[in-house]
Protein backbone atom coordinates (compact mmCIF):
# COMPACT_ATOMS: atom_id res chain seq x y z
CA UNK A 1 0.00 0.00 0.00
CA UNK A 2 2.54 2.58 0.99
CA UNK A 3 4.77 1.54 -2.18
CA UNK A 4 1.17 1.97 -4.33
CA UNK A 5 0.86 5.32 -2.65
CA UNK A 6 4.29 6.39 -2.78
CA UNK A 7 4.59 5.85 -6.77
CA UNK A 8 1.11 7.53 -7.29
CA UNK A 9 2.36 10.53 -5.44
CA UNK A 10 5.76 10.99 -7.51
CA UNK A 11 3.54 10.17 -10.98
CA UNK A 12 1.71 12.86 -9.65
CA UNK A 13 4.46 15.68 -9.52
CA UNK A 14 5.92 14.17 -12.68
CA UNK A 15 8.52 11.73 -10.77
CA UNK A 16 9.52 8.26 -10.90
CA UNK A 17 6.46 5.58 -11.55
CA UNK A 18 6.66 5.35 -15.03
CA UNK A 19 9.14 4.35 -17.90
CA UNK A 20 12.47 6.04 -17.03
CA UNK A 21 11.86 6.94 -13.43
CA UNK A 22 13.34 5.70 -10.54
CA UNK A 23 13.70 2.14 -10.03
CA UNK A 24 13.01 0.17 -7.49
CA UNK A 25 16.09 -1.06 -5.63
CA UNK A 26 16.69 -3.53 -2.69
CA UNK A 27 18.10 -3.30 1.01
CA UNK A 28 19.05 -0.68 2.85
CA UNK A 29 19.60 1.71 -0.46
CA UNK A 30 16.04 2.25 -0.43
CA UNK A 31 16.17 4.63 2.24
CA UNK A 32 18.09 6.94 0.05
CA UNK A 33 15.68 6.78 -3.06
CA UNK A 34 12.66 6.91 -1.18
CA UNK A 35 11.47 3.48 -1.74
CA UNK A 36 10.64 1.33 1.63
CA UNK A 37 12.00 -2.36 1.79
CA UNK A 38 8.88 -4.39 2.41
CA UNK A 39 8.27 -8.42 3.54
CA UNK A 40 5.56 -10.20 3.14
CA UNK A 41 6.61 -11.97 6.88
CA UNK A 42 5.06 -10.14 10.01
CA UNK A 43 7.32 -8.69 12.42
CA UNK A 44 9.86 -7.09 10.61
CA UNK A 45 9.67 -3.70 10.57
CA UNK A 46 11.32 -2.53 13.94
CA UNK A 47 10.99 1.09 13.93
CA UNK A 48 8.85 4.08 12.51
CA UNK A 49 9.73 4.73 9.01
CA UNK A 50 8.49 8.21 7.37
CA UNK A 51 7.91 8.33 3.81
CA UNK A 52 7.64 11.76 2.43
CA UNK A 53 4.34 12.07 -0.50
CA UNK A 54 5.03 16.09 -0.89
CA UNK A 55 6.20 19.15 0.94
CA UNK A 56 3.18 18.85 3.10
CA UNK A 57 2.23 15.51 3.78
CA UNK A 58 3.96 11.97 5.27
CA UNK A 59 2.75 8.85 5.68
CA UNK A 60 4.39 6.63 8.46
CA UNK A 61 4.65 2.56 8.72
CA UNK A 62 4.47 1.84 12.19
CA UNK A 63 5.37 -1.83 13.63
CA UNK A 64 2.50 -3.92 13.90
CA UNK A 65 1.25 -5.89 17.22
CA UNK A 66 2.27 -8.91 17.88
CA UNK A 67 -1.12 -10.67 18.17
CA UNK A 68 -0.40 -14.27 20.81
CA UNK A 69 -3.73 -15.78 19.27
CA UNK A 70 -1.94 -15.95 16.61
CA UNK A 71 0.32 -18.86 15.74
CA UNK A 72 2.93 -16.45 13.77
CA UNK A 73 3.79 -14.77 17.03
CA UNK A 74 4.93 -18.26 17.90
CA UNK A 75 6.85 -19.38 14.92
CA UNK A 76 10.74 -19.37 13.88
CA UNK A 77 11.66 -17.34 11.02
CA UNK A 78 11.90 -20.34 8.84
CA UNK A 79 8.55 -21.56 10.35
CA UNK A 80 7.22 -18.80 9.09
CA UNK A 81 8.36 -18.68 5.42
CA UNK A 82 6.33 -21.99 5.19
CA UNK A 83 3.18 -20.58 7.11
CA UNK A 84 2.69 -17.03 4.95
CA UNK A 85 1.82 -17.46 1.91
CA UNK A 86 5.04 -16.61 -0.66
CA UNK A 87 2.40 -17.31 -4.10
CA UNK A 88 -1.59 -18.19 -4.92
CA UNK A 89 -2.89 -20.93 -2.28
CA UNK A 90 -4.07 -23.98 -3.68
CA UNK A 91 -6.64 -25.36 -1.99
CA UNK A 92 -7.36 -28.80 -1.15
CA UNK A 93 -10.24 -31.18 -0.54
CA UNK A 94 -10.41 -34.77 1.28
CA UNK A 95 -13.25 -36.59 2.12
CA UNK A 96 -13.02 -37.05 6.24
CA UNK A 97 -14.75 -40.08 7.32
CA UNK A 98 -15.83 -40.63 11.04
CA UNK A 99 -12.80 -41.26 13.41
CA UNK A 100 -10.58 -39.89 10.71
CA UNK A 101 -8.20 -37.10 10.88
CA UNK A 102 -6.80 -34.02 9.04
CA UNK A 103 -3.15 -32.86 9.95
CA UNK A 104 -2.46 -29.18 8.82
CA UNK A 105 1.15 -30.19 9.39
CA UNK A 106 2.01 -30.34 13.02
CA UNK A 107 0.56 -27.29 13.93
CA UNK A 108 -3.54 -28.12 13.76
CA UNK A 109 -5.81 -30.81 13.25
CA UNK A 110 -9.56 -31.46 12.69
CA UNK A 111 -10.87 -34.88 14.17
CA UNK A 112 -14.10 -36.24 12.77
CA UNK A 113 -15.70 -37.28 15.83
CA UNK A 114 -19.51 -38.50 15.07
CA UNK A 115 -21.19 -37.80 11.98
CA UNK A 116 -21.53 -38.39 7.82
CA UNK A 117 -18.22 -38.59 5.77
CA UNK A 118 -17.79 -34.62 5.36
CA UNK A 119 -15.22 -32.85 2.54
CA UNK A 120 -12.64 -30.45 4.79
CA UNK A 121 -11.17 -27.93 2.58
CA UNK A 122 -8.06 -26.87 3.49
CA UNK A 123 -6.91 -22.74 2.81
CA UNK A 124 -3.17 -22.68 4.15
CA UNK A 125 0.02 -22.18 2.65
CA UNK A 126 0.94 -24.80 -0.03
CA UNK A 127 4.44 -25.54 2.15
CA UNK A 128 1.67 -26.74 4.91
CA UNK A 129 1.33 -30.29 4.37
CA UNK A 130 -2.25 -31.43 4.67
CA UNK A 131 -2.18 -34.66 5.35
CA UNK A 132 -5.12 -37.51 5.67
CA UNK A 133 -5.24 -40.19 8.53
CA UNK A 134 -7.14 -42.34 10.85
CA UNK A 135 -7.02 -40.97 14.27
CA UNK A 136 -5.71 -44.16 16.05
CA UNK A 137 -2.21 -43.03 13.69
CA UNK A 138 -2.04 -39.52 15.23
CA UNK A 139 0.29 -39.85 17.75
CA UNK A 140 2.70 -42.47 15.78
CA UNK A 141 2.76 -40.00 12.96
CA UNK A 142 3.55 -37.21 15.59
CA UNK A 143 6.42 -38.88 16.89
CA UNK A 144 8.27 -40.21 14.06
CA UNK A 145 7.06 -38.28 10.83
CA UNK A 146 7.75 -34.35 11.87
CA UNK A 147 9.74 -32.90 9.90
CA UNK A 148 9.02 -35.24 6.94
CA UNK A 149 5.17 -36.07 6.25
CA UNK A 150 4.37 -33.88 9.08
CA UNK A 151 5.80 -30.41 8.10
CA UNK A 152 6.04 -27.79 9.56
CA UNK A 153 8.07 -27.47 12.45
CA UNK A 154 10.68 -29.35 10.93
CA UNK A 155 11.64 -30.96 14.31
CA UNK A 156 10.42 -33.02 16.83
CA UNK A 157 11.78 -30.36 19.41
CA UNK A 158 10.07 -27.32 17.66
CA UNK A 159 6.96 -29.44 18.15
CA UNK A 160 7.43 -29.61 21.57
CA UNK A 161 7.86 -25.80 21.90
CA UNK A 162 4.95 -24.92 20.32
CA UNK A 163 2.62 -26.29 23.25
CA UNK A 164 1.05 -27.06 25.83
CA UNK A 165 -1.98 -28.61 23.02
CA UNK A 166 -5.51 -27.73 24.05
CA UNK A 167 -8.26 -29.15 21.87
CA UNK A 168 -11.81 -27.72 21.23
CA UNK A 169 -14.92 -28.87 20.29
CA UNK A 170 -17.65 -27.63 18.01
CA UNK A 171 -20.66 -29.18 16.23
CA UNK A 172 -21.53 -28.09 12.46
CA UNK A 173 -24.87 -28.26 10.81
CA UNK A 174 -24.23 -29.76 7.41
CA UNK A 175 -25.73 -27.61 4.27
CA UNK A 176 -25.46 -30.09 1.64
CA UNK A 177 -22.73 -31.24 -0.69
CA UNK A 178 -22.99 -28.31 -3.13
CA UNK A 179 -22.02 -25.80 -0.86
CA UNK A 180 -19.78 -25.67 2.42
CA UNK A 181 -21.67 -24.72 6.10
CA UNK A 182 -18.91 -23.35 8.07
CA UNK A 183 -15.03 -21.98 8.15
CA UNK A 184 -13.07 -23.84 10.78
CA UNK A 185 -10.93 -20.33 11.52
CA UNK A 186 -7.10 -21.27 12.43
CA UNK A 187 -5.51 -17.71 14.30
CA UNK A 188 -2.05 -17.11 12.00
CA UNK A 189 -2.56 -19.94 10.25
CA UNK A 190 -5.69 -20.03 7.25
CA UNK A 191 -9.05 -21.99 7.69
CA UNK A 192 -10.95 -25.27 7.11
CA UNK A 193 -14.28 -25.15 5.30
CA UNK A 194 -16.51 -27.84 6.07
CA UNK A 195 -19.10 -29.40 3.36
CA UNK A 196 -21.46 -32.44 4.53
CA UNK A 197 -25.02 -33.54 5.59
CA UNK A 198 -26.14 -33.71 8.99
CA UNK A 199 -24.26 -32.67 12.13
CA UNK A 200 -20.71 -32.89 12.67
CA UNK A 201 -19.05 -33.20 15.53
CA UNK A 202 -15.75 -32.04 14.98
CA UNK A 203 -12.45 -31.58 17.20
CA UNK A 204 -10.25 -28.93 16.92
CA UNK A 205 -6.24 -29.60 18.47
CA UNK A 206 -3.93 -26.21 18.29
CA UNK A 207 -1.28 -25.13 20.62
CA UNK A 208 -2.91 -23.44 23.38
CA UNK A 209 -4.09 -19.65 23.55
CA UNK A 210 -4.40 -20.10 18.84
CA UNK A 211 -7.74 -18.68 18.64
CA UNK A 212 -10.26 -20.94 16.90
CA UNK A 213 -13.64 -19.55 15.54
CA UNK A 214 -16.73 -20.38 13.37
CA UNK A 215 -17.62 -18.35 10.79
CA UNK A 216 -19.86 -18.56 7.55
CA UNK A 217 -17.76 -20.20 4.37
CA UNK A 218 -15.83 -17.25 2.11
CA UNK A 219 -15.50 -20.00 -0.49
CA UNK A 220 -18.65 -22.17 0.13
CA UNK A 221 -18.45 -24.19 -3.60
CA UNK A 222 -14.97 -25.15 -3.58
CA UNK A 223 -15.00 -28.56 -2.28
CA UNK A 224 -16.13 -30.70 -5.10
CA UNK A 225 -13.25 -28.89 -7.56
CA UNK A 226 -10.74 -29.71 -5.43
CA UNK A 227 -11.30 -33.54 -4.07
CA UNK A 228 -7.87 -35.37 -3.66
CA UNK A 229 -6.69 -38.72 -2.96
CA UNK A 230 -3.50 -39.10 -0.69
CA UNK A 231 -0.89 -41.49 -2.60
CA UNK A 232 1.02 -42.07 0.77
CA UNK A 233 3.21 -39.07 -0.11
CA UNK A 234 1.06 -36.26 -1.70
CA UNK A 235 -1.97 -35.79 -2.62
CA UNK A 236 -3.54 -35.76 -5.89
CA UNK A 237 -6.69 -33.77 -6.88
CA UNK A 238 -9.40 -35.61 -8.65
CA UNK A 239 -12.23 -33.73 -9.46
CA UNK A 240 -12.07 -31.13 -12.19
CA UNK A 241 -9.06 -30.01 -12.75
CA UNK A 242 -8.22 -26.67 -12.27
CA UNK A 243 -6.06 -23.90 -13.48
CA UNK A 244 -4.06 -24.46 -10.17
CA UNK A 245 -2.62 -28.22 -10.90
CA UNK A 246 -3.89 -31.05 -9.93
CA UNK A 247 -0.83 -32.03 -7.40
CA UNK A 248 -0.22 -30.40 -3.94
CA UNK A 249 2.74 -31.24 -1.17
Amino acid sequence: LIEMTQRAADKAKGGGGGKGGNKKRRGSSNLRFGAVTTSNLPGTTLGMVRVELDKQTSLYDTPGLMLSHQLTSRLDQDELKSVVPQKRVDHVTFRIAEEKSMMLGGLARLDLLEGNPAFFTAFVSNDVKVHPTRLEKVDDLLENQIGKLIFPPATPERYEELGPWTTHEVTIQGAGWNLAAKDVVLGGLGWVSVTGSGPLRIAITVPKGVRVGLRDPLMPFEAKSTTAKYTGVRSRKVGKKTKFGGRRN
